[in-house]
């Protein structure tokens, strides 16, 4: 935006107020120009621990520890941050508006409404337009299209260009094999760009990509900032008010969800307790075939392994193998049945904790449903023998 040849406009680096170049000082805030040449001897008198652009709420546009190091620049490939922001809060209601409207008219009452998947799909609605204006402003930073991080594969060879500056270095990412690796050294450095622990962008991406797009961090200390936006302050209260709005409706939505559904949610909690005996089930049956296929077990009788009926008997089935939680409930018994006939074998399993298993079956066949009210062990062992795993 140029006025004349030798006076054009500029952001003060602290307050982000447009300023001519031919200006001493910011009107709004008095910082110093430092591009103007009467300035110049000046500079090393101003501390070096001056804050640099102040933000909203006491914090500050930082890279590092010295703040005044960043580098506030007019980004000449973002795109309006305005715009992303617009563009994303509109999406957004759309697809909820439509979601919202469909599921009404499944259940033609608006207060039943909770007891569609309405209000889960609102908390995943909510995370992923959160993470998906995140990555946008992340681009961003790098001084690249927000946009261009909506667009499968193309964002790959983009995100390249504004990290390596080698667009053709994102086909990387596409190749089977070597794309883990080149990723996670992507990730790499990414971190050391926004300085930031590398172990934190590989081991918990999916936490530092939204912290490295919402926060304050700079990509490789520039400060991109639009020439047509007045100041980084509304865009950091734009930035708020998104991440805010989205987690308020991701709880809204969990907990909806989980008011309009309590049968499922009961039944989820119920099955959680059967599993521990379909587990402890197949976890004790896989012992004792290991057993068997080692030659690692004892019978009363002699064991042959073409033929015969053997048991494998326990009351304390925790300390044969590990059952989760078996501290806070009462201990498993379990006995198996090994069926050999002309060598081909199967397990019967019966299981009680004195409430709840089930009677002699199939290990196959075992699941969640075979769980009943059962008692009493009641084992015997016919014309089988006992057998223990050594």
């Amino acid at each position: 935006m140029n006025n004349s040849d030798n006076d054009y406009t500029i952001r003060c680096s602290r307050c982000g107020e447009e300023i001519k170049s031919s200006a001493r000082y910011c009107m709004k805030c008095g910082n110093l120009n430092s591009d103007h040449p009467e300035n110049k001897n000046m500079i090393p008198y101003i501390k070096d621990n001056q804050e640099g652009y102040s933000i909203g709420e006491g914090k500050f546009i930082k890279n590092g520890n010295n703040s005044s190091k960043s580098n506030v620049t007019i980004g000449s490939n973002t795109g309006s941050k305005k715009v992303c922001f617009i563009f994303n809060m509109i999406t957004y209601f759309a697809v909820v508006l439509i979601t919202f409207l469909i599921c009404f008219l499944s259940v033609g009452d608006i207060v039943k409404i909770i007891n569609t998947p309405f209000p889960f799909l609102l908390s995943i609605y909510s995370i992923t337009f959160l993470y998906c204006y995140s990555f946008e402003l992340l681009f961003m930073k790098m001084n690249e299209r927000w946009w261009a991080s909506l667009i499968p594969l193309y964002n790959n060879l983009i995100f390249s260009r504004g990290l390596f500056k080698k667009t053709l270095l994102g086909i990387l990412f596409f190749i089977p094999g070597v794309n883990f690796f080149f990723s996670i050294y992507a990730l790499y450095v990414l971190a050391k760009k926004f300085k930031i622990t590398p172990l934190f962008t590989i081991l918990l991406t999916f936490i530092a990509i939204p912290y490295l797009g919402l926060s304050s961090r700079l990509f490789d200390d520039k400060n991109y900032v639009d020439g047509r936006e007045q100041t980084l302050e509304k865009e950091y209260k734009f930035r708020k008010t998104f991440m805010s709005l989205m987690l308020f409706l991701f709880l809204i939505g969990i907990l909806l969800g989980a008011y309009g559904n309590m049968d499922t949610v009961e039944n989820i909690l119920s099955n959680a307790d059967s599993y521990i005996y379909v587990y402890a089930s197949n976890s004790y049956v896989n012992k004792i075939k290991k057993g068997i296929e080692e030659e690692k077990i004892t019978c009363e009788g002699q064991f042959d392994s073409n033929n015969g009926v053997y048991y494998f008997y326990t009351n304390e089935l925790s300390s044969e193998v590990y059952v989760p939680l078996q501290t806070f409930r009462d201990e498993l018994s379990a006995y198996v049945r090994v069926d050999i006939f002309d060598g081909d074998t199967k397990y019967y399993i019966t299981i009680t904790d004195g409430k709840k298993g089930f009677k002699e079956t199939l290990i196959e066949d075992v699941t969640v449903d075979s769980i009943v009210s059962y008692s009493n062990l009641g084992y015997k062992y016919e014309d089988g023998n006992k057998c223990i795993v050594n």
